[in-house]
């Protein structure tokens, strides 16, 4: 049985009980406009377009986005409005978010955190998700795509506000347990849990909440984006491949994918996080 949804206030409170009371950081005014008017049923993309068309930044990296091998459109998209023609809500929703949240969070080094290791590891999560939905789940590759860049967006957060999580996260990247245990046994909470109080804390849609709370249960339904929780094993440091080769197995016992065909998911995956890597990195 699912759970009630959280309230935006019930989130704030009960994020701000493991941060801090300090504001959770906010999103740029463009894109909160543009999001305000793709949940508007009496908008349409048009109007979405105006709004982006009006900042320089947004507008590049939205070009620069939907032309990436992540998103591998046949011809290159040189317009705003081709873009979010092409892209549609939702796509153009996820994109949105995730820039906003990318430039929301601290990029300053933190003990355990270095944020270009930090978002080139998301955009690894999110360009393998990608390329396995596109064979489990192919109606949910953006989703997929937005919920697994996502799902450890607690941490830089964590890092820079609290100082006793930086001594729990090098622990992790130092070992081999997992990171929810580690932080479940110190603080009786983990970072997906914090994720999900951002997400609503955010208003993010229904999905997203619920991927990125509970991205470590397979089990969990949410709307059916299990692409984006089967790569959640995949570790931010060098771990010889034994990250991999634990999504691997986990991809295959609830997959059926075997040999060349998971191969195959590897590999476009890799070309998916290597096209977004710069984007997410700042560069």
């Amino acid at each position: 049985m699912r759970l009630r949804r959280r309230t935006r206030d019930e989130s704030g409170e009960a994020l701000a009980a493991i941060i801090g009371e300090a504001d959770l950081p906010v999103f740029p005014g463009t894109v909160t406009e543009a999001l305000d008017r793709l949940g508007d049923p009496e908008a349409g993309l048009d109007d979405v377009t105006a709004v982006i068309e009006h900042d320089p930044g947004l507008t590049v990296h939205l070009l620069r986005t939907v032309n990436a091998a992540a998103f591998a459109p046949r011809t290159r998209i040189g317009s705003v409005g081709q873009a979010c023609r092409m892209l549609g809500k939702n796509q153009l929703e996820s994109i949105l978010i995730s820039f906003a949240v990318r430039h929301a969070l601290p990029t300053s080094p933190a003990p355990g955190f270095e944020s270009t290791r930090f978002w080139a590891t998301a955009a690894e999560r999110a360009g393998l998700a990608a390329a396995l939905a596109d064979v489990i789940d192919p109606v949910r590759r953006s989703e997929s795509f937005t919920a697994a860049l996502l799902q450890d967006m607690a941490i830089p957060l964590l890092v820079h506000r609290r100082p006793d999580y930086g001594v729990v996260l090098e622990a992790w990247q130092n070992g081999d347990a997992d990171l929810a245990r580690l932080e479940r046994d110190e603080f009786g909470w983990d970072h997906a849990e914090v994720a999900g109080l951002m997400s609503g804390s955010w208003d993010f849609p229904d999905y997203l909440v619920g991927a990125v709370s509970d991205h470590h249960d397979l089990g969990a339904d949410h709307d059916n984006l299990l692409a984006a929780r089967l790569v959640g094993g995949l570790r931010e440091v060098d771990d010889d491949g034994v990250g991999d080769a634990a999504v691997r197995a986990r991809i295959t016992a609830t997959t059926g994918l075997v040999d060349d065909r998971l191969d195959e998911v590897f590999d476009t995956g890799r070309l998916n996080a290597a096209s977004m890597s710069s984007l997410l990195s700042g560069a």
